[in-house]
């Protein structure tokens, strides 16, 4: 006789616990980036940026470091063992069947972990710097007349120099820079007609170590620097010429005739504008009787 003794199946639940843990990092805000995108990036709503932030009041810069509340997830699944069916039959003492199905336990842990990028601060360190820069001015002073005549109707210069910036705050830099710098004057030919005669020109060029020295800030892609500059010619010359009589004067400028200005220079990213006006007196006898020059320009900077 089949008995049928006993059928039992025991199931258990799943438990998940889950385990949240808040955390605080700091970001510093880079350019292009917004109180919107901060959140997004982070999966955080602009309220808690906001709360987390009260000194910022909704406003940032770049270089500003923000308090950013996250959260850490970690999860844990557990299914537990579940005997399926155990059976017992009998009928004869030589029949006898037990049959007993199991499963092992499982258990699942998973857990979900955000990933940061920080941003190191500026402040004390060096960032390499390139400047080249075009030029149109004029020699101010009684040196550069002839009576009521100036002796060059402008000047044309051109620049380059290569050095560091080094940041004393995440804005605000020191900057200084050495390269070469080309200044042609250009002669009035009035003037030179009324010295020389009908027919006279003339010229007046320098070859200069330039130095320019710098504090500056710098806001987004805006940069602002004004310092003073040095220039020490290695080579010049000046050159009268009247093509009657095949006249020619040429006189040498003195090597190592130093002067100083100032430069006050604005630039919008790669790309700016420079007044400078000098301070001491330029080029020595051939601009006798004292010159400072004084120009307008653009410059590129990289």
């Amino acid at each position: 006789m089949l008995k049928k003794l006993f059928l039992s199946a025991v199931l258990c639940t799943a438990s998940m616990v889950t385990m949240a843990q808040s955390q605080i990092i700091t970001h510093v805000v880079q350019r292009g980036e917004t109180l919107e995108s901060i959140a997004k990036y982070y999966n955080i709503s602009v309220a808690d940026l906001n709360n987390a932030n009260p000194n910022a009041d909704g406003i940032i810069y770049v270089g500003m470091k923000l308090a950013v509340p996250v959260a850490t997830t970690s999860t844990t699944t557990t299914v537990a063992t579940t005997p399926i069916a155990a059976t017992e039959t009998t009928s004869a003492p030589a029949d006898a069947t037990g049959v007993n199905q199991e499963s092992e336990s499982q258990i699942t842990v998973s857990s979900t972990q955000a990933s940061y990028s920080f941003t190191e601060s500026k402040i004390g360190t060096f960032e390499p710097s390139v400047e080249f820069g075009l030029a149109l001015g004029q020699f101010l002073g009684d040196g550069a007349k002839f009576g009521d005549e100036h002796m060059f109707k402008l000047t044309f210069g051109i620049h380059g120099a290569f050095g560091a910036k080094y940041f004393i705050t995440e804005k605000f830099f020191a900057e200084a820079l050495i390269g070469y710098r080309y200044l042609d004057g250009i002669g009035n030919r009035k003037t030179f007609e009324l010295i020389y005669g009908d027919g006279a020109h003339g010229e007046f060029t320098t070859h200069s170590i330039y130095i320019p020295l710098y504090f500056g800030a710098k806001v987004n892609k805006l940069t602002f620097k004004a310092g003073p500059y040095f220039d020490n010619i290695v080579k010049g010359k000046y050159v009268a010429e009247r093509p009657i009589g095949n006249f020619k004067q040429t006189v040498k400028v003195k090597d190592g005739k130093f002067s100083v200005g100032l430069n006050f220079c604005a630039a919008y990213d790669n790309y700016g504008v420079k007044f400078n006006i000098g301070l001491s007196d330029y080029g020595g006898k051939i601009l006798d009787g004292g010159a400072k020059e004084m120009a307008f320009g653009i410059f590129m900077i990289f």
